[in-house]
């Protein structure tokens, strides 16, 4: 635990210093090893080009095989905000000083309090997302290297995960070179996020990872003095239409024959207003997150766009007729719905110079802020959409949806299912319960970037409706498309992610998870051995 504990205390918030002082820390273990010492072009950082944090992927390879079958073992350093723990925010990376304030308390809820009370968990900001199982990838590349396994093995410690996935995205091209470079193939990936549990008797592995597609949704109205309401559209209350038929409504959950995922959210939700007066907005925007399982950007793009097509039509309806009742005359007002690229297109094709004036010139003000983290893209896009608004007809509203980053394609590819009997045996002899398959990894993952091929069709929407695609954010999709890797998601026990009383079960991190991993890597090899 003293490993995990110091690892804790390293404050790696994601978009700062603290990452880097995190890779730093990982960097620093792999060079106490022998192994690495000897081979000191086997391990290094990658960095992120143009960061201005200088952050890395750390990766480590150790070399046990000739025919270049490599395991790949990931996790992220990076760790969220701790603004819940007001002024004792820094408590939230040491553990021992952090539970024995909790032991001060009498409030807590009482599944914390047994949790606390018995002695097994571990409390501190990342230790379960994701520093407990990061550490317990490294102590299964020790033994695997002690024991000289004839198996390759590829350690990587990932940036930015709870931001943009950048570390992965980047890595995923990264990993492609020094498969060229190393004579490699990668066989499997497998992530360490904590698994959380239905049944508390039961250990669960995930053999697929949730997808996430955002969409930006803009709506343009028409302005009108509150003294006037009927005369104006409001954008809100399109809005707040789409909202209500959608937020938090199971009817919209994706689905498989074994899983149904969460049911879409608003992480966002505004009019754009610089201050108030006593007018009505010109425009508001709100973003749309649809956790998937089987469907594509593509797919959820098309999907919505069609459910705002029929909610604006309803809308304008309704205002016309209230414009009727309230004014007995008639209104020619409209709500045009459009894609980004529709919007692009029509742009380039009506005023091409006005259209490259827009994006250059909001990009530049805002160049610093996007540089350091200080403004997020999804919140960036609706500053593009209000500013490309501005350049069309002004004589009618318009309804306009981008796709926002970062997005998550579900990952799903399934080991042998002997291989997957032998992962759970295993696992079973360690831990003492049974382990089952939970299918798929809902907290959204960097497997994503691994295991799922888009086609042709979704790539185009993806890449064309995403402003500043291949400026600001990017895919490896080219690289996705030459292979995928068969994924797995196998960590320890944890609780509250992202919350204040987020927690890890020790005896996982203690040894057991590292056996569970090394056990398996064994049967592997076994398998291996027997299709030579």
């Amino acid at each position: 635990m003293k490993d995990l504990k110091a690892y804790v205390k390293v404050n790696s918030l994601t978009n700062s210093p603290g990452e880097v002082a995190a890779e730093d820390f990982i960097l620093e273990k792999l060079k106490n090893l022998p192994y690495f010492q000897d081979h000191t072009d086997y391990f290094g950082g990658w960095p992120l080009p143009g960061d201005g944090l200088n952050r890395r992927t750390i990766w480590a390879l150790y070399k046990g095989r000739e025919d270049g079958k490599t395991i790949v073992l990931i996790h992220h350093h990076d760790v969220v905000s701790v603004e819940e723990f007001g002024p004792e925010n820094d408590l939230a990376f040491s553990v021992d000083e952090l539970m024995e304030a909790f032991r001060q308390k009498d409030d807590l809820e009482a599944e914390v309090q047994k949790d606390l009370d018995s002695g097994d968990w571990y409390f501190g900001r990342g230790i379960s997302d994701m520093k407990a199982g990061g550490l317990a990838h490294l102590e299964t590349l020790k033994e695997a290297i002690d024991r000289q396994l004839p198996i390759n093995l590829l350690y990587l410690s990932l940036p930015d995960e709870e931001n943009l996935s950048w570390g992965m995205r980047q890595a995923r091209e990264d990993m492609d070179q020094l498969e060229k470079d190393q004579d490699l193939h990668y066989i499997l990936c497998i992530d360490s996020e904590s698994h959380t549990r239905a049944c508390e008797d039961k250990f669960y592995y995930y053999t697929g990872s949730a997808g996430k597609v955002m969409i930006n949704c803009y709506v343009r109205g028409k302005k009108t003095h509150i003294g006037e309401a009927v005369d104006g559209f409001n954008p809100l209350k399109v809005l707040g239409s789409l909202v209500a038929k959608t937020d938090s409504a199971l009817e919209f959950c994706d689905r498989t024959d074994q899983v149904q995922g969460p049911p879409p959210s608003w992480s966002y939700l505004r009019d754009f207003k610089d201050h108030y007066d006593a007018s009505t907005p010109l425009s508001g925007g709100g973003l749309y997150c649809q956790v998937t399982v089987s469907k594509t950007a593509g797919e959820v793009f098309k999907d919505f766009k069609a459910l705002a097509e029929k909610e604006a039509q309803d809308m304008v309806n309704q205002y016309r007729k209230n414009y009727q009742d309230f004014y007995h005359r008639e209104t020619a007002f409209d709500l045009e719905v459009l894609t980004y690229k529709e919007v692009y297109d029509r742009l380039k094709e009506k005023d091409p110079q006005g259209l490259k004036t827009c994006l250059e010139d909001l990009y530049e003000k805002h160049r610093e802020d996007l540089d350091e983290g200080n403004l997020a893209l999804p919140v960036f896009n609706f500053m593009l959409l209000d500013a490309l608004a501005d350049l069309l007809d002004q004589d009618r509203g318009y309804l306009i949806l981008a796709l926002s980053p970062p997005y998550y394609p579900y990952g799903e590819n399934k080991l042998d299912e002997g291989l997957l009997r032998v992962l759970e045996e295993t696992g079973e002899k360690i831990y003492g319960q049974p382990v089952e398959d939970a299918y798929f990894y809902m907290g959204i993952s960097d497997l994503s970037y691994l295991s799922k091929e888009e086609d042709l069709e979704d790539r185009e929407i993806f890449e064309g409706n995403c402003p500043y695609y291949g400026t600001l954010y990017s895919l490896p999709l080219k690289t996705m498309e030459k292979y995928t890797i068969p994924i797995l998601d196998l960590g320890p026990w944890g609780k509250d992610i992202h919350k204040k009383t987020e927690r890890v079960y020790g005896p996982h991190v203690k040894g057991e998870l590292k056996d569970h991993y090394l056990a398996f890597i064994e049967e592997i090899i076994k398998e291996l051995e027997k299709g030579k």
